[in-house]
């Protein structure tokens, strides 16, 4: 396992390559971006149970997250932004500072009772034209 943050600029650039070759590739690809984050769902027991068993439902201790970035409308250029930071252009990434806070009440709301945690809220420097102090701020 190697994260592609490790890897130098060119050589992640031929991974993403290698891996967004075809339409169906592309697709899968952006279409996992958008609904990655799914199993809380479960937890709060709104999915099926051959999804997620009831026993499983309420036996969590926290709700971890991880935001990165996020679009606010379907405008074709917010739309590319994200394509563009799915295929490691990040610093194209589409920042959406509101975002987080409305993925951290929406989280609230399905579990009242638990703590949040941000696991993961990873940038480069300058995203978007938004410095990452700016955005945390924000």
């Amino acid at each position: 396992y190697v994260e592609l943050g490790q890897l130098g600029r060119g050589a992640v650039d031929v991974a993403m390559a290698a891996l967004t070759r075809t339409p169906l590739k592309q697709y899968t690809i952006f279409s996992t971006m958008l609904v990655s984050n799914w199993w809380h769902l479960g937890m709060a027991g709104r999915l099926a149970e051959f999804l997620c068993p009831r026993e499983c439902v309420g036996q969590q201790d926290f709700v971890g997250l991880d935001y990165y970035w996020g679009i606010h409308s379907l405008r074709l250029d917010r739309l590319q932004r994200l394509i563009d930071a799915g295929l490691g252009r990040f610093d194209r990434a589409p920042v959406w500072p509101k975002g987080l806070y409305g993925h951290l009440r929406y989280q609230a709301s399905l579990f009242p009772h638990l703590p949040l945690l941000i696991a993961e809220n990873g940038s480069v420097d300058v995203a978007d034209g938004i410095d990452r102090a700016t955005y945390i701020r924000q």
